[in-house]
């Protein structure tokens, strides 16, 4: 008597989707191993969001939390700051990158830490950096 198992396959691993690199244009003649730019992918597996390079060590080192805006206002650090998104919308970056910004059109537009962050400024001091469009002359 011979026994032949049988597998079953239910669940297969997607392709990445909305495959992103920014900036969106590479320079010609570069050296070979020049990083050209960030390549985000979405794994549709778990709805992960992977950023390639990740961050330099040297960056993380005291991050607390690192907000890309590829899609949502999730903390990408790891430590799980994520933002509630309160009346501002998804829009194109300065580099032309759909979904990659937000836009605070309207009064009480917000971006808020959820309750419990353990995000503490009044003890520590910090920064923030941000690249700030006003819509009369497009200029950052």
């Amino acid at each position: 008597m011979s026994f032949k198992p049988i597998i079953s396959v239910t669940n297969i691993n997607e392709a990445p989707t909305e495959i992103t690199l920014a900036p969106s244009t590479v320079g010609e003649n570069l050296p070979a191993g020049t990083e050209v730019g960030v390549l985000t992918t979405v794994d549709p597996d778990s709805d992960a969001v992977v950023v390639r390079p990740p961050l330099p060590e040297s960056l993380n080192e005291g991050l607390v939390a690192y907000y890309p805006f590829n899609g949502n206002a999730n903390d990408e650090s790891g430590n799980g700051h994520h933002g509630t998104v309160n009346g501002a919308t998804l829009a194109e970056d300065r580099f032309g990158n759909a979904n990659s910004a937000y836009s605070f059109a309207g009064q009480n537009n917000t971006i808020v830490l959820e309750a419990g962050s353990q995000i503490d400024t009044s003890r520590h001091s910090f920064t923030v950096c941000a690249d700030i469009s006003l819509e009369d002359n497009n200029e950052y």
